[in-house]
């Protein structure tokens, strides 16, 4: 079994909070996903024999030490400073058009031309304004939304069918690069990245168990948080 989309089911799942909702977004059934988290699963569990998890996949903020969870994932771009844990991986977003789009309006040169450009953005929070990064240099450019949505997954359906340019991360896009059926756009520019962070309680001292989770994490997502493990050609640990 592909430990790449092994890994990507996990983060759908985590960011989701549903097995149903990372099944729809990754073209696949349930019972596919939950193999594929079995797939990461399986070699901790025989690695521990004593260790026993119990997941409980949600897309609410979960107050670890009231509800007694030893240990959460989120996929966001910064946490709370007042929360303990480290980021494990990350995403890079990326500005993405379909080649029928490119083919019908042309590719943007630098950030500016975004302008012209019909974008497919979030409806939560703000995501019209796409910052960048270049050289040491911070800019940004407020896009014209032609289609806002609260679902990742419809922009990226929409991104496909050529409807207009999206900011999205590698890890909901990582196939549709190696496919030819997205294009990076101005690669020239740092349009920022999600993190993939582990949290957990407010603690002196952290159970084996946990320190034991995190390393098997690590193993499969590798050891740079800046790394970006969904990114076409990276190096991702098999298994």
């Amino acid at each position: 079994m592909d430990t790449l989309t092994s890994m990507r089911a996990f983060v759908h799942v985590a960011e989701l909070g549903s097995f149903s909702g990372a099944a729809r977004r990754l073209e696949m059934s349930p019972a596919m996903v939950t193999k594929h988290i079995a797939h990461l699963e399986a070699p901790l569990l025989q690695a521990n024999p004593e260790l026993a998890i119990q997941f409980d996949f949600t897309n609410r903020v979960v107050d670890l030490t009231e509800e007694g969870v030893d240990i959460a994932v989120r996929v966001a771009a910064q946490l709370d400073s007042g929360l303990a844990g480290r980021r494990i991986a990350s995403a890079r977003l990326l500005p993405v058009a379909s080649p029928a789009y490119l083919a019908r309006h042309g590719r943007p040169g630098q950030p500016q031309d975004l302008r012209a450009h019909p974008a497919l953005v979030f409806g939560i929070g703000d995501w019209t304004r796409w910052p960048h990064w270049r050289d040491g240099q911070a800019g940004s450019v407020e896009t014209r939304p032609r289609l806002r949505s609260s679902s990742s997954e419809a922009l990226r359906h929409a991104a496909l069918q050529g409807a207009g340019v999206s900011l999205l991360p590698t890890f909901l896009i990582g196939d549709a690069l190696r496919e030819g059926s997205l294009v990076p756009l101005l690669e020239g520019w740092d349009f920022g990245r999600l993190g993939i962070h582990v949290l957990y309680p407010q603690r002196r001292f952290r159970p084996l168990r946990v320190r034991v989770f995190v390393d098997a994490l690590l193993a499969h997502f590798g050891s740079d948080p800046d790394g970006d493990p969904f990114w076409p050609g990276a190096d991702i640990a098999s298994g």
